[in-house]
């Protein structure tokens, strides 16, 4: 008795599934987006004070209207997302940016991370510089260079990255990622909405618009 030909396999496999239809599987998914941003929208409510607290600020830090941004330095859809952000902010000085490091990308990005936390809590002006530097080219950034080129010591910096001492607040951030429901970066909560990914710059805009009349 020979074996079954790989396509009769196939065809055995598939007898029976039944595939969706493209506006099934839309519908199904907008679904669980739907659910993800209720089950965000509760954690919001209950939580935002501790979310935004002791967070670096891109922008002026007394700006009335918050966007919370979780982010990774090696993430290129967070270089989009900076670029867009720091337009918002040139034209919008009433909005500002609290950024919650979350490296998802491997030790490269935990190391930036550790590097950018290190500075906020040096100096919140050299931050934003930093910021703006690391998320600002196509290509990966070392987080140690761009940190000497704004006056750090090479040795204070690679020290920071070997302390534990912002290992605290990056749990926190991954504690609060995970309430969220978030998957990747970047993520944002805007006002008190939260949106999972970016999105085209029009649609942004509106969810803006929106929540800060």
């Amino acid at each position: 008795m020979g074996f079954p030909s790989l396509q009769q396999s196939i065809t055995q496999i598939l007898r029976g599934f039944t595939i969706p239809s493209s506006k099934t599987w839309k519908a199904s998914k907008k679904k669980q987006v739907e659910e993800v941003k209720e089950k965000a929208a509760k954690y919001i409510e209950k939580n935002y004070d501790s979310i935004v607290a002791n967070s670096p600020v891109y922008g002026d830090v007394n700006a009335k209207y918050t966007i919370v941004q979780f982010s990774d330095y090696n993430c290129g859809y967070c270089k989009a997302a900076h670029q867009y952000l720091a337009g918002v902010v040139a034209k919008r000085p009433d909005i500002k940016i609290v950024v919650k490091e979350l490296p998802i990308l491997g030790k490269e990005s935990a190391d930036a991370a550790k590097v950018a936390l290190f500075i906020y809590q040096k100096s919140p002006a050299k931050y934003q510089q930093f910021h703006t530097k690391m998320l600002s080219s196509k290509a990966r950034e070392s987080a140690v260079k761009v940190a000497v080129s704004l006056g750090f010591k090479d040795a204070e910096i690679k020290a920071a990255i070997a302390n534990t001492q912002c290992d605290g607040d990056l749990k926190a951030n991954y504690k609060i990622a995970t309430e969220l429901g978030i998957g990747g970066t970047p993520s944002f909560i805007v006002g008190q909405e939260f949106v999972p990914s970016f999105m085209p710059p029009e649609q942004f805009d509106a969810v803006i618009e929106k929540n800060f009349k």
